[in-house]
């Protein structure tokens, strides 16, 4: 820094600094110049220190040095986690670079639940899963800078199935099958080739009819298949 100093031209004076941190040229000069000021680098709290010109003095300050900023890098295990229509809960661990890396949880979505809590250094949160009615659903965890990713399957579409078997006499006859699923989701029908009327697919909670004609043979027997669910079928042989 610059020191203008204002005097007669016939006055001499020279400057001096009264601490180590802070230096001018030395030597007399005369009349109205200036002193140029040095300070040393701060490396702790904020000092003042004191310039001399002639008879005068003057105050320097200089302020502490500014902390380094926290570099905060988050790493979460796991990163991501998977859920059946059930939900359920989770840990998650938390490691940051620094221990004064503050974070907090949350998630944007309202079927995860995450402690609102905030802390720093590395750590554990524990958060939960709702049972998922509906499709297919992806969210997230958000942990300082890093997310973990959140799936969740949907239920399965047919939840029962009745009856579960039916036992056939030898002239065959027609049955009802009573389907119970989730609203709007397509499910599928197969059945062996002497079962008759069968739909190829259905959707949501219905019920269908089929058919079994006459048997010309020995006992048979087979299923009819929707989605998972078994129906058993047992024809008596023909006489």
């Amino acid at each position: 820094m610059r020191l203008d100093v204002a005097t007669r031209s016939d006055c001499s004076w020279s400057a001096a600094s009264r601490d180590a941190w802070l230096t001018v040229p030395p030597g007399q000069r005369s009349g109205t110049g200036f002193v140029t000021v040095t300070a040393s680098d701060n490396a702790g709290a904020a000092r003042t220190g004191r310039i001399d010109v002639g008879t005068a003095s003057i105050a320097i300050a200089q302020d502490a040095r500014a902390p380094e900023p926290v570099v905060c890098t988050y790493t979460l295990q796991p990163s991501r986690q998977s859920f059946d229509s059930g939900g359920g809960d989770l840990s998650i661990d938390v490691v940051v670079t620094n221990p004064d890396c503050a974070w907090s949880a949350s998630s944007p979505e309202p079927w995860i639940s995450v402690p609102p809590d905030r802390r720093a250094g590395n750590g554990r949160v524990s958060a939960g899963v709702r049972a998922n009615d509906g499709g297919d659903r992806t969210g997230r965890i958000d942990i300082g800078s890093a997310s973990v990713t959140i799936t969740q399957s949907a239920p399965p579409c047919v939840s029962s199935v009745t009856p579960d078997g039916q036992r056939i006499p030898p002239e065959g006859g027609r049955y009802l099958v009573t389907v119970s699923a989730r609203d709007g989701c397509t499910w599928t029908v197969s059945g062996p080739d002497w079962v008759m009327n069968l739909p190829r697919s259905g959707r949501g909670s219905m019920e269908f009819l089929f058919f079994v004609d006459r048997n010309p043979g020995g006992v048979r027997d087979g299923a009819i298949m929707i989605d998972a669910f078994a129906v058993k079928l047992s024809q008596d042989a023909g006489r």
